[in-house]
């Protein structure tokens, strides 16, 4: 059984929040101008209160969007393009395929297996963008020879 990939949910524990909230407005009224930096360690305890404790399904998703954000990159610098795109260009390229990503796991359940970790390409989220990158570039026309080093997200 492989993990559920989806938004997922953020735990947040409030009183560490609140605790640290009210340690920090303490120790900078109380200790005047030296207060500041005694502060400091309070101050990263909001932070870490703020963040808090992702789900498993969440760092799934997030681990997917990194991986295929990574991946798109290195392909877009791997290829010769006849004509380079403008960087709004490949934001909008890279913002529709990462939107593709999240809307395929909404719209049903797609489970990350260790299988899918040692083989990419069996991975049906990774294989619909390998799909989908060479169609968001053909506007900006790789060469012939080019369209091979697409195929190499299918082989592994």
């Amino acid at each position: 059984m492989g993990i559920l990939v989806k938004e997922g949910t953020t735990k947040r524990d409030w009183f560490k929040l609140a605790g640290a909230t009210a340690e920090a407005a303490i120790k900078s009224l109380t200790l005047g101008k030296d207060g500041f930096s005694a502060a400091i360690p309070p101050l990263f305890r909001i932070l870490e209160s703020l963040r808090g404790e992702d789900s498993t399904e969440r760092r799934a998703a997030r681990f997917v969007l990194e991986v295929l954000s990574y991946s798109i990159a290195q392909t877009l610098q791997s290829i010769q393009l006849t004509r380079a795109p403008l960087q709004p260009e490949v934001e909008a390229i890279v913002q529709q395929l990462l939107a593709r990503v999240e809307n395929l796991c909404d719209q049903q359940e797609v489970f990350l297996t260790a299988a899918d970790l040692e083989h990419p390409s069996s991975f049906e989220i990774f294989d619909d963008i390998s799909s989908r990158i060479f169609h968001e570039l053909k506007p900006n026309g790789p060469k012939a020879r080019e369209a091979a080093r697409f195929s190499h997200w299918r082989v592994a």
